[in-house]
């Protein structure tokens, strides 16, 4: 079994889309006008990353303005043959901080995914903290999943019972797929990515 996450666009229940794997084609955007903001500044809410939000279709400008430590790269994810726009913020050293995904040409944001320590999310939570720092082990039954697809191995959990935030956690365990490991085990493991998912509408 891994250590790691296997992709950064996967399909959970609670996260009803399809399944993305990143495509090759990438485009660097130019940097917005208006005024931008300290990476200490940029936190990953339940509202989205700064300008991005839901209901709010692919903006290249707007991803750019989330920080001026960040330049944003379109690229295109895609699966079962179905092509979906991202964009990415990517650092001074070319290593990419973020990521968000839109539904489609013209459709809304529904995922942003934080790949680097970089970014906090608005529980305090970063990438590569410990598990036992994120989930009280009172709580891992309730908030956390077995990660599947492109996240099997992983455990995913919320940030709450109503909370559209997520933490994805990855370690070692010799156990099968589609299983969360006992609270022992997920107490080595360490956060290997934050998540956003657009607020569900009655679907």
């Amino acid at each position: 079994m891994t250590d790691g996450i296997r992709a950064t666009g996967g399909r959970l229940s609670r996260w009803s889309r399809p399944r993305l794997a990143l495509g090759a084609a990438v485009v660097a955007a130019g940097l917005a006008a208006g005024p931008a903001r300290s990476a200490d500044d940029v936190v990953l809410t339940e509202k989205g990353l700064g300008a991005l939000s839901a209901g709010t279709t692919l903006d290249l400008a707007k991803a750019a303005a989330v920080s001026e430590r960040f330049e944003a790269q379109a690229f295109e994810a895609g699966s079962e043959g179905m092509a979906m726009p991202g964009v990415a913020l990517v650092n001074r050293k070319g290593v990419r901080v973020a990521e968000a995904i839109y539904a489609g040409e013209g459709q809304p944001l529904y995922r942003i995914t934080i790949l680097r320590k970089a970014i906090p999310n608005s529980f305090g939570h970063r990438v590569g903290d410990a598990f036992p720092d994120v989930v009280p082990e009172a709580e891992v039954e309730a908030r956390c999943v077995a990660g599947a697809e492109e996240f099997s191995g992983a455990a995913i959990c919320f940030e709450g019972p109503d909370s559209n935030l997520a933490v994805v956690f990855a370690g070692r365990w010799d156990g099968p797929d589609g299983t969360l490991p006992p609270a022992s085990v997920l107490a080595g493991w360490k956060a290997r990515a934050l998540m956003w998912a657009a607020p569900r509408t009655g679907e």
